[in-house]
């Protein structure tokens, strides 16, 4: 059901159309689960990465210290 309202110069609603729905089919769900599960498993790797990162970089400073401990 469409209301139009005329305000005498604004036609308001005349160009509405009811939103489509749509059905996903099982193969579209599946596809897109696996594209999704590429995508997160791609951020965990960064993630892990980024954590080993740090620990060596922690590791570096941490010998660094202690051989300028060592020599004081």
């Amino acid at each position: 059901m469409k209301n139009v309202y005329n305000t005498g110069k604004v036609s308001i609603g005349s160009n509405y159309h009811k939103p489509q729905s749509f059905d996903m089919s099982r193969d579209m769900e599946l596809l897109q689960t696996g594209l999704l599960e590429r995508l997160n498993q791609k951020k965990i790797e960064n993630r892990i990465l980024a954590g080993v990162r740090l620990l060596i970089i922690l590791a570096l400073g941490a010998m660094v210290g202690l051989a300028i401990g060592w020599m004081v």
